[in-house]
């Protein structure tokens, strides 16, 4: 990336100077984050471009973004646990007043999510995570871009399901990343076909982790739980929750992409 190159901040795809509308993915340039989302073109880390914001999963926000060392998209994954923190004016990330034990709790646990992540980015079927950091009073961790369409899309595409045959090795390499997770004690919770990223070589890559808080009952987190792929202990209060609601939750995407 040239110092003074335009880039789409939806795809992160060079643009001509006079566009208004990114050629490659149809985003518009003078397109905002909404409220409360770092605003697109926020320098992270002295390298780390921020750019669309596509979400948050009840601990941390997630943004499209592009890494100026290696010239690449790539995913951004910010600390931001929206139940008790708010955004200050200069971007740093704040608990709200009276809840700053639960913030502190919720921050080191994000930590050791990312850091365990971190040391499994081999895993075939990962998002590679590659750098943890801290900036804004909050804590980042950065992903290997990968394009392609959530599982749920992939599914109305193909008319509402699939063979079996196309999907049985596609899930047992999941079922291996899976097991890998669960031995090193890393739980996603949050299996279904929404959180199943279709990449463009056609594999599966299991995104939107979150830290074990934002996807229980009874934690200072509101859990953002998805209706018929949560196990049933995950609505229940002061459950342990983990390799049982992961098998549970694949089981009801595995169900749900084949019929």
């Amino acid at each position: 990336m040239m110092e003074n190159e335009k880039l789409c901040m939806s795809c992160m795809k060079p643009l001509a100077e006079n566009d208004t509308v990114c050629p490659h993915c149809h985003y518009s340039v003078d397109r905002k984050n909404p409220a409360g989302y770092l605003p697109a073109g926020t320098l992270l880390g002295e390298h780390y471009l921020v750019g669309r914001a596509l979400g948050s999963y009840g601990d941390a926000c997630i943004y499209v973004g592009y890494d100026k060392l290696l010239k690449s998209p790539i995913f951004i994954r910010e600390f931001f646990p929206a139940d008790f923190s708010e955004r200050a004016k200069t971007g740093a990330v704040l608990p709200i007043a009276g809840r700053e034990e639960a913030f502190a709790a919720c921050y080191d646990s994000f930590f050791a999510n990312a850091r365990a992540l971190a040391r499994l980015k081999d895993l075939p079927c990962l998002l590679p995570l590659y750098d943890i950091f801290t900036d804004n009073d909050t804590g980042y961790a950065i992903y290997d871009f990968c394009e392609g369409r959530s599982l749920s899309r992939e599914l109305k595409a193909r008319g509402g399901r699939m063979s079996w045959n196309e999907a049985r090795p596609l899930f047992m390499q999941l079922m291996t990343t899976l097991s890998a997770l669960h031995r090193a004690g890393v739980y996603h919770l949050a299996i279904s076909p929404d959180t199943i990223l279709v990449g463009a070589d056609g594999k599966f890559r299991l995104r939107s982790f979150a830290i074990p808080q934002a996807r229980t009952t009874g934690s200072p987190i509101k859990p953002r739980l998805t209706a018929g792929f949560a196990a049933p202990e995950q609505y229940a209060l002061k459950q342990d929750c983990g390799e049982p609601a992961d098998v549970y939750g694949l089981a009801a995407t595995i169900f749900c992409a084949i019929t």
